[in-house]
């Protein structure tokens, strides 16, 4: 019972602080749009994060089958603040929905996909393990060692460490789903517990662990996710308290 436990407390985690980083994306680019402008987001995160963001819709769309009508990987709009877009045809239907669920979440796996490389690069282990408090902090205190060696060597290594590390926080910044991707997203999500929840049950039913192996999975897949979640909240809250310090624009 304390794995099911543990296993749906990640899963509910990762949700809430997907819904929490949508939002506080939100709020950080008003209030740097607002007060800065768009050419200085673009200058400094911008021009990483949101081509690799609305490049991954694209990709998605195509691997889906969906129809493109439109793509901008850069494309500032100062009066809407939409800095890309990735315009394409849903459908309808059940396979829709798990598109949608696919093409609005694929710019976090993007996202997680170049972190990964870049955290491999750097010759750390991507934190996987969130379900185990202990072996998380291992490998986030093992990666930050290793980054603090390179720092302090001096040379290359130094400049290669702050390259990819200002590249996690660029793309970490912009890999979040905007509020129009998650609107997409409900009903493949819901199909997806639904389903997940049937095959739990099937198994109880059965006394076979279908359920446990769904869970893990699922476990495992946020967990992976949580700690580029973590860089995005941030490196967002600190685009938004930069923002704050910056008298409003008349």
């Amino acid at each position: 019972m304390a794995a099911y436990e543990d296993m749906l407390l990640t899963i509910a985690t990762t949700a809430a602080l997907l819904l929490f980083v949508q939002r506080l994306a939100k709020v950080a680019d008003q209030a740097w749009l607002q007060r800065i402008g768009w050419r200085p987001l673009l200058a400094t995160t911008g021009w990483i994060g949101v081509p690799l963001h609305e490049g991954a819709h694209a990709v998605a769309c195509l691997l889906t089958g969906r129809k493109i009508r439109e793509m901008r990987l850069l494309a500032p709009d100062r009066q809407t603040g939409v800095l890309g877009y990735v315009l394409w045809e849903p459908g309808t239907g059940p396979v829709a929905w798990l598109a949608a669920l696919f093409v609005g979440l694929a710019p976090l796996l993007a996202s997680l996909a170049v972190m990964l490389v870049l955290a491999w690069q750097e010759g750390g282990q991507w934190p996987t393990q969130t379900t185990d408090p202990g072996a998380l902090s291992h490998d986030l205190q093992q990666l930050a060692s290793i980054s603090g060696t390179h720092l302090a060597a001096g040379g290359w290594a130094r400049t290669a460490t702050l390259l990819r590390l200002y590249a996690m926080v660029a793309i970490a910044a912009h890999g979040v789903p905007s509020q129009a991707d998650l609107q997409g997203t409900w009903r493949g999500l819901s199909l997806v517990l639904l389903a997940g929840l049937g095959v739990w049950g099937l198994g109880r039913l059965l006394h076979m662990p279908f359920g446990f192996h769904v869970l893990k999975a699922l476990t495992q897949m946020c967990g992976a996710l949580l700690p580029a979640l973590a860089i995005a909240v941030i490196a967002l809250a600190l685009r938004w308290l930069v923002a704050s310090l910056v008298p409003q624009r008349s």
